[in-house]
């Protein structure tokens, strides 16, 4: 059997180098910000395309991508074609990154939120809770969300008094409630109180 030639160049099994690793907003398709939340930022790779000659040495074609290609004296002929071809693509989301940033998801469009009930180490007993809340939003407010501990008590569509009922056998003691509230695009605002429990 004739030996096996290693081969060192991605390119000759199919492989192009990636070129950009960038974060995305998934709603806007633009590049990711500080205000982008988490669970909306993508990361996508973006190809580098170039001539076969930007890959393989003719000289060493096993061996690996030459430092400079464009010593080749058909590179800047093939290159200019390849380029070409690439700026008429319609379908070049591989190809070139976005260069806007996330413009919804901004510090401009996150929601105010205010809890008026329960107040920081309020007590509270009995068997349930009752939270007072003002949202508003920007865009339009989507979720606003309670939860006790962690543990989501409900959701609501507009501000207002909301009385829920604790989780069984709730310790007496600190507890932590949380307000949430949510836009269209998942800009939010959070509230953290700290209450006393008694039984």
């Amino acid at each position: 059997a004739p030996d096996t030639v290693p081969i060192e160049n991605p390119a000759l099994q199919g492989q192009l180098p990636i070129e950009n690793t960038v974060i995305i907003d998934k709603i806007t398709g633009k590049r990711a910000t500080d205000f982008t939340p988490a669970e909306l930022r993508e990361e996508r790779k973006y190809v580098a395309v170039h001539s076969i000659l930007h890959y393989l040495d003719r000289n060493n074609l096993t061996g690996p991508a030459p430092e400079r290609p464009e010593q080749d004296p058909n590179y800047v002929k093939w290159e200019s074609a390849v380029q070409t071809w690439v700026s008429t693509q319609t379908n070049n989301s591989i190809i070139y990154p976005p260069t806007e940033y996330d413009d919804v998801h901004t510090l401009e469009n996150q929601p105010k939120l205010a809890v008026t009930a329960p107040l920081p180490n309020d007590t509270i007993r009995g068997d349930s809770i009752t939270i007072n809340v003002t949202a508003t939003a920007v865009r339009t407010i989507a979720t606003i969300r309670f939860s006790f501990d962690g543990l989501v008590l409900g959701e609501e569509k507009k501000t207002g008094s909301y009385t829920y009922p604790l989780p069984p056998r709730t310790a007496a003691g600190f507890h932590i409630v949380k307000t949430e509230v949510y836009d269209d695009v998942g800009n939010r605002q959070s509230d953290d109180k700290t209450i006393n429990y008694i039984p």
